[in-house]
């Protein structure tokens, strides 16, 4: 059977997915950059694969990167690639492809619709889809690791702690490590929700999606949300390259 492979690169880890000719998820795996290629061939045969796309907004050494393009036949995905989504951005070269990637998987899922998606990574990251099929751009802050690690660096006294196991349902810290954990923690649902109202007073009946390494801490904080547990971006690199294939005359 011949594959297809996406790999979404991002601050920490690579993510991958394996596919079949007809885009159907076959494999998924997350690993080191450099291990990706060993990683591929313990699943499948590396000379079953068609190509691919591959997004990467962390640092990748060039041997690593000129391995995927050449040994496992990916392109990079870029912006400047035919899309079936439109982008209303200023800077689209500035633009994150994990951020492109995740609304257009976000627009496979709920094709049609207006969604927003509320990324929970080493940033946080809200973009909207506006049902037209528009990526209409978002905003990016600090993620929860983020605030938690600045606390430390730039004060002279605050401890560098990691998230609570528990989360804090009194905004009233009795401590300083609790005052921390409810800034970090409370802090950033109260943007996360603040966000989502500004948008549904903006696309009444907005699908709001809640994804990311971190989306595990805030479920069930949310009120008509849906919590995405595959990789929205790796969804939206398939969706991509099942485009090219649909429509060759755009290459």
């Amino acid at each position: 059977m011949r594959h297809f492979l996406f790999l979404d690169h991002g601050n920490t880890a690579t993510k991958g997915l394996i596919t079949d000719p007809d885009f159907n998820p076959v494999h998924t795996f997350t690993s080191a950059p450099q291990e990706v290629l060993s990683r591929v061939s313990s699943l499948i045969s590396i000379d079953t694969l068609e190509g691919g796309l591959y997004s990467s907004v962390g640092d990748v050494d060039a041997e690593t990167e000129q391995s995927w393009q050449q040994m496992l036949r990916l392109t990079r995905f870029t912006t400047d690639l035919p899309l079936s989504v439109r982008i209303d951005y200023e800077t689209p070269h500035t633009l994150g492809t994990d951020r492109l990637a995740s609304a257009i998987g976000a627009g496979v899922l709920y094709p049609g619709e207006d969604v927003l998606i509320l990324d929970f990574g080493t940033c946080l990251k809200c973009d909207m889809l506006t049902q037209d099929g528009c990526y209409r751009g978002g905003s990016i802050s600090p993620g929860l690791n983020m605030r938690y690690k600045s606390m430390h660096t730039f004060t002279a006294k605050l401890p560098l702690l990691t998230r609570s196991e528990k989360f804090p349902e009194s905004p009233e810290g009795k401590s300083t490590a609790e005052s921390m954990h409810i800034g970090a923690m409370l802090g950033l649902l109260a943007e996360a929700l603040g966000m989502a109202d500004l948008y549904r007073n903006r696309y009444p009946g907005i699908r709001v999606l809640v994804t990311g390494g971190d989306a595990e801490v805030f479920e069930g904080r949310f009120k008509n949300a849906i919590f995405v547990r595959q990789n929205l971006a790796l969804l939206g690199l398939a969706e991509t390259k099942k485009y090219h294939a649909n429509n060759p005359d755009t290459l």
